[in-house]
């Protein structure tokens, strides 16, 4: 969300973050929680997948772990093709770097999330499922990348397929219920406004 309410500001969504993590996170979680929010900034002005990705980066420390599993995702995602074989092995390399981690772990969904972004070159269904077919934490990667998939497509990019069944709802056990996903989104845009 602190990427959400400071689009095309990565620092400032960044910062948010920040402050948000440094209560329960060291290190690179603290990284990865800054990377994600200046990600949904950045993919809410960003042209490109690698844009988003390159303007996410610079609230990475350069030398830390998170850096290099980003740097990992992306690598991977430029080496390999996209066939059975090609996926299998790019997400192979990904495990074998960080398969030793906890599911949830930083590291590893970080690099998954930036290969599947990458990989998936700007294509809403192929970048989602890449970042659920690596397993470990992918109802998050998977929401992460189809977020910012999905901002930087616009709803007409992401297709009806994903669209349509949703009804323009989502269901939440949140208090209130059902709610419209305009109505969600006017609300983030006013406190953008703030």
């Amino acid at each position: 969300v602190f990427g959400w309410i400071r689009p095309g500001e990565p620092l400032a969504a960044a910062e948010l973050a920040w402050r948000d993590a440094r209560l329960s996170h060291t290190r690179n979680g603290l990284y990865g929680a800054m990377w994600a929010a200046a990600l949904g900034s950045a993919a809410m002005v960003a042209g490109s997948v690698d844009e988003a990705l390159d303007l996410a980066s610079t609230v990475v420390p350069p030398r830390s772990a998170l850096a290099d599993a980003i740097a990992l995702g992306r690598v991977q995602a430029a080496a390999t093709d996209l066939s059975e074989d090609g996926v299998r092995a790019a997400l192979d390399a990904i495990h074998a770097a960080y398969g030793h981690l906890h599911w949830v772990h930083v590291l590893n969904n970080a690099a998954v999330i930036a290969y599947a972004l990458a990989a998936g070159r700007g294509d809403f269904g192929r970048s989602v499922s890449l970042a659920v077919t690596a397993g470990w934490d992918t109802d998050s990667a998977g929401a992460t990348v189809g977020a910012v998939a999905g901002a930087l497509l616009g709803v007409n990019g992401i297709g009806e397929q994903w669209t349509a069944p949703l009804k323009g709802r989502i269901d939440t056990s949140m208090p209130g219920g059902p709610q419209q996903i305009v109505d969600l989104a006017a609300r983030t845009v006013a406190l953008a406004g703030r």
